[in-house]
């Protein structure tokens, strides 16, 4: 491992501890501050949407599990460090996650008064009007902000990594580039200058348009959600069809590996059927959820370019790895 691994490593193993700790001392404020809770948001309006409609948010909530396995070539004994980080990542960290979730909607007051709010961010105006003190609402902005620089770090890790490997497939324009690995900081610096400047320009189409940085959202939810389903119901026919069987594993499920395969293709049909419809009742311009349209043109962009040039590059991924823990 390398002086930047060592770095990133030191940097996220904290995370599981700090989205605990960080989840309960959310609850006690919200909690303790504005001990008047209330459960009128539970109606049926909400619970309409909620079942209908989700919205990318939460679509988005359990996103960041996986993103340790875009980092598995650089973990040693990766075939049973990188599954059991999964899981523990997501057991450990949803039900603090979930508690501030149920301890946010007790406390919120009203609804419309909080989407209204003049700080553009509802979280903010709950906040603050739980605390009812602006030093002690700020602290806890604060808080989320840490917690969105761990996630930022983590995902510009994640991603850049797969901007490598990808291009080490031959599947991105100026592969070579993309795919070279620094020499002395033993790092992909250029797919992580790459893949910094890329979110970065796409961040700051929300300057200019809220209406196109809100599309490429929804497009990044409908292509993610689209690859689970094709793999997980891959996976699900190797199971249940043995043919041909899937290949031995260091670490399974074992019995509960068809369950689980199968709720998160339920899960993935559901966010992917929801993400093409509209959010709001009155569609226009402005609000209509470009998702559908952004998501056909860039798979058949996609799809003329890999006929007309990428199939005849594309080395594709490499499926058996001799010598080594992996």
């Amino acid at each position: 491992m390398g002086t930047w691994e060592v770095l990133l490593t030191e940097i996220k193993q904290p995370r599981l501890e700090g989205r605990r700790t960080t989840g309960s001392v959310l609850v006690a404020c919200l909690v303790v501050l504005r001990p008047n809770v209330h459960c009128s948001f539970y109606g049926k309006d909400v619970l309409y949407v909620s079942l209908t409609n989700p919205s990318l948010a939460l679509v988005k909530f359990k996103y960041s599990s996986d993103s340790v396995a875009h980092m598995a070539e650089e973990i040693e004994n990766a075939s049973i460090i990188v599954p059991q980080l999964m899981v523990s990542a997501f057991v450990f960290n949803i039900p603090p996650t979930f508690a501030v979730l149920l301890a946010y909607l007790f406390t919120m007051p009203d609804v419309q008064e909080a989407l209204d709010s003049p700080t553009s961010y509802p979280f903010i105006h709950v906040f603050l009007k739980g605390a009812e003190n602006a030093t002690s609402a700020m602290a806890m902005v604060v808080i989320i902000l840490l917690l969105l620089i761990m996630v930022t770090i983590s995902g510009l890790a994640s991603e850049s990594r797969q901007t490598l490997v990808f291009a080490h497939d031959q599947g991105l324009p100026f592969s070579s580039f993309l795919g070279t690995v620094h020499p002395t900081l033993h790092i992909p610096a250029n797919s992580i200058i790459f893949t910094f400047m890329f979110s970065l320009a796409m961040s700051l189409t929300n300057i200019g348009s809220t209406v196109a940085f809100n599309a490429l959202v929804s497009l990044s939810t409908v292509a993610l959600m689209a690859t689970y389903l094709i793999s997980f119901t891959c996976l699900i026919l190797r199971r249940v069809y043995c043919n041909p069987p899937l290949p031995p594993c260091r670490w399974s499920l074992g019995r509960f590996g068809l369950p689980v395969n199968t709720l998160a293709v339920v899960y993935a049909v559901w966010a992917l059927f929801w993400s093409f419809w509209p959010i709001f009742h009155d569609v226009s311009a402005v609000n209509f959820n470009w998702a559908p349209v952004l998501f056909v043109g860039v798979m058949g962009a996609s799809t003329v370019v890999y006929w007309l040039h990428a199939r005849k590059v594309y080395e594709g991924t490499v499926a058996i790895v001799e010598g080594g823990k992996y």
